[in-house]
């Protein structure tokens, strides 16, 4: 079975559900759990809110059925995902267990949002267009100067698409989001130790960014079995140049995501 729910109704469903029984932190407002609806599954989500335009979210769930989310065009600032382990795709990309995906700030497209019914185990950050931009400005000297070239993409006007990056999680990314997972600490000391996390991520991104515009680093490592297909895909193509099979047909015969061949 699938559902088909809104952003926004999906949100009034978690906003209804919050659970302060089981509070990991009692003595902080801002550190929220929500128990997921359980007209779509079981387990909660969890969000921090750090500062003012910047929210920690650490997901722990089992869907019933297959979930998709429509989700409109709307502002979007930078955000980090990483799934320990569960699957999910949108139009730009398609993740599961170990991999990221890192959105700049600009426009986000009107999309559906596609949530296996695999246990999902995650962290990530979200934050705001207005702080996104003065954070990576803050660390150039100048809040009003002019980004480096190489960083130039994860900063786009609201009419803009945003830039979106996703692929298997390096060991430095994988580290930090084991360590907001297992965070020792509670209230303030608590929000500057996963503040600090957060910085650590940007840190990790902007590196990764500025290797890759400049042609050093391949923004998409796969593993040898997806390699595989993705050769298989391109003998079947030459085969068949008179009458190449769609997108989603060469998907299925090499056994791919079709966003993931694409």
């Amino acid at each position: 079975m699938t559902i088909t729910i809104s952003w926004q109704a999906h949100w009034e469903l978690f906003q209804e559900t919050i659970e302060r029984s089981q509070h990991p932190d009692p003595g902080d407002a801002m550190d929220v759990v929500y128990k997921y609806p359980q007209s779509l599954g079981q387990g909660y989500l969890r969000q921090i809110e750090l500062q003012e335009g910047l929210v920690l979210n650490i997901l722990n769930l089992q869907l019933s059925d297959r979930l998709i989310i429509q989700a409109p065009e709307r502002e979007h600032g930078f955000e980090w995902n990483f799934n320990f382990t569960g699957q999910s795709q949108n139009k730009l990309a398609a993740i599961t267990d170990g991999q990221y995906i890192f959105y700049g700030s600009g426009s986000a497209p009107k999309e559906t949002i596609d949530c296996g019914i695999q246990p999902a185990l995650g962290v990530g950050f979200e934050m705001e267009p207005e702080l996104s931009n003065q954070l990576l400005r803050s660390f150039v000297g100048d809040p009003d100067g002019q980004l480096p070239p190489e960083l130039q993409s994860l900063i786009r006007q609201s009419d803009q698409e945003y830039c979106c990056r996703s692929g298997t999680a390096t060991q430095a990314m994988q580290t930090v989001a084991r360590q907001i997972l297992q965070c020792p600490y509670r209230g303030i000391a608590k929000r500057m130790y996963l503040e600090g996390k957060v910085l650590e991520l940007m840190g990790i991104l902007v590196a990764q960014e500025v290797e890759i515009q400049n042609g050093n680093s391949n923004p998409f490592p796969l593993k040898p079995d997806v390699v595989n297909r993705i050769h298989l895909a391109r003998e079947i193509l030459l085969q068949q140049l008179d009458n190449p099979p769609s997108l989603i047909e060469l998907a299925r015969q090499v056994g791919l995501n079709d966003y993931l061949l694409k």
